[in-house]
């Protein structure tokens, strides 16, 4: 297959925030009345004509506009050359090596699905049991866990009928205590009936997950999953049919996924891939620093934020020690101690407030997405910490801001444009809001063009009887590759992930390494061998 232009993918490239179906994108570059689509031009409702007359009209103009769109867009491409670079040796080769990554398809072990499936119900049930302990007995035969009336008389009644907690959020429309899956995971610690809930809703997304899969799976046990080149405004794809990106990262489920016999899964991923691409972005030295010396991101700034005033605190921590069993960090110069729930909750303040997010919304952050606890208190002094440290980062917020407060868009360093008109609304959430995205969505953006370049060329580059691509899972690759080529091949893919050519092709310079990490086992995440290029030679395969 061979695709020399495709309008929608031009469409989203030109204006991200516009529709990109045919009859939009005509009616607003061509100026011409909808001829068919969603009318009742033809006397037959919201469907296209079906006599054989109105039909021929109906296809022609199809044609006719499509055609005229593609006349309209070159000149637009043409006009904008970093634009239109972008779309020659990105986005229009992206749509066939995409195609083919669908089309190869992912594995799925039907024989861990079912034995998963009995997991995940008999845990269900147990989990059920425990929950209904904590019901008072009238109305334990009505019980029901997913019903938010029960649950709302449960969890917020007073006692002795309820469990009389305090609801942190509410129903948009009738302002009650809301039951929904971020309102439950709030009230974590008020109680242990709500750890069973949290639980039980985890179990019962499992077997959802579970039983799609099987819906999903081709006659070679093979899932074709959809990777959409315009399903996010950002330029990362989105996936669905079924949706890849969305799995859990438990393990018994992501390694329901792996290869067949005589395959191993490879998955490679960029390494803090966000905030190496923030710094460069941002031109942030104190952190551009931190990468050249090859040192974890998260380890630094905990030792910072964490230390105790002294040495410790204004150590430069040149190398580190590591301890893989106790996950511990130790700075060589001054000895200080890293722990691995340190590392995750300096992860939270890096991640939290690279893109400029307050101390309050950080405190639900943290605990949301990391599972980690701060205080109000304790998010204002990280935050003042983490600028102070890294004091870039502001001036950058500062330089976007004014950048799509003037221009109403913000541009990737390959290019990308983010369009931004909602920066101009008298509400100060929504101008808030676009400003965030003026700051994210450039590195956002980058992202997921670099793993859409990375796809690129390894279409070109590999023997599908060797390996082939399977997956895109955000900044991460999945592919299938065969046992006795594993180290061949996961050599050529780290090398062109961390040396992208469309960074050459668009004269773009990255002043730090991009580097990539690699897992590799027969499945996903389940078992896997971690590897980089440094350690790949040492890397030894149980047989």
């Amino acid at each position: 297959m061979v695709v020399f232009f495709d309008t929608m993918i031009a469409a989203h490239l030109i204006d991200e925030s516009l529709p990109k179906s045919l009859e939009v994108q005509a009616g607003l570059m061509l100026g011409v009345d909808n001829w068919g689509k969603g009318k009742i031009d033809f006397g037959i409702g919201d469907k296209p004509p079906t006599p054989f007359k109105e039909m021929g009209t109906y296809c022609s103009r199809d044609t006719a506009y499509t055609h005229m769109l593609y006349d309209r867009q070159k000149v637009q491409l043409v006009q904008d050359p970093r634009m239109g670079k972008l779309a020659k040796h990105l986005v229009l080769p992206g749509v066939e090596a995409i195609a083919k990554m669908e089309l190869n398809g992912i594995w799925l072990d039907r024989e861990r699905v079912a034995r998963r499936r009995l997991e995940f119900a008999e845990e269900l049930e147990t989990l059920r049991a425990l929950a209904l302990e904590h019901v008072p007995e009238p109305f334990r035969e009505k019980a029901s866990f997913t019903n938010p009336h029960f649950l709302r008389r449960w969890l917020f009644g007073a006692p002795p009928d309820g469990l009389g907690l305090i609801p942190t959020k509410f129903t948009e429309k009738t302002k009650e205590p809301a039951t929904d899956e971020e309102a439950i995971s709030n009230l974590v610690g008020q109680h242990p009936a709500v750890d069973n809930l949290v639980k039980i809703a985890k179990a019962t997304k499992a077997l959802q997950f579970l039983s799609q899969w099987e819906q999903w799976a081709d006659h070679a046990s093979r899932i074709h999953p959809y990777f959409n080149l315009t399903g996010t405004v950002t330029g990362r794809r989105s996936c669905d049919n079924p949706n890849l990106q969305q799995v859990p990262r438990d393990k018994r489920l992501r390694g329901c996924f792996g290869a067949p016999p005589g395959w191993l899964l490879l998955s490679v991923d960029y390494s803090a891939v966000e905030v190496r691409l923030a710094a460069w972005i941002a031109e942030e030295e104190g952190l551009l620093e931190v990468f050249r010396r090859g040192h974890d991101p998260y380890v630094f700034t905990a030792a910072k934020v964490f230390a105790p005033p002294g040495p410790q605190k204004d150590c430069l921590h040149p190398d580190w020690t590591v301890d893989s069993v106790e996950k511990t960090w130790t700075c060589v110069a001054c000895a200080i101690l890293v722990t691995g729930d340190q590392r995750q909750k300096a992860k939270a303040i890096v991640l939290g407030f690279l893109y400029g997010m307050g101390s309050n919304g950080f405190v639900v952050y943290a605990k949301d997405t990391f599972g980690v606890v701060f205080t109000e208190t304790e998010g204002a002094l990280f935050r003042a910490e983490f600028f102070a440290l890294f004091p870039g980062l502001e001036s950058w917020h500062l330089r976007c801001k004014r950048y799509v407060e003037k221009y109403f868009e913000a541009e990737s360093p390959l290019g990308r444009v983010r369009h931004l008109q909602q920066v101009l609304s008298f509400n100060r959430v929504v101008s808030a809001k676009a400003v965030r995205q003026a700051i994210n969505s450039p590195v956002q953006g980058t992202g997921g063009d670099l793993c859409l370049a990375a796809t690129i060329e390894l279409t070109e580059k590999l023997d599908p009887e060797e390996a082939f691509l399977v997956g895109d899972i955000h900044d991460a690759l999945l592919l299938q590759v065969r046992e006795d080529k594993w180290r061949e091949v996961s050599r050529t893919v780290l090398e062109t992930m961390e040396n992208p050519a469309i960074l050459r092709k668009l004269n773009v310079k990255v002043p730090i390494r991009l580097k990539a990490d690699a897992e590799l086992g027969r499945y996903w995440k389940d078992g896997a061998v971690a590897f980089s290029l440094e350690t790949i030679d040492e890397v030894q395969l149980a047989s």
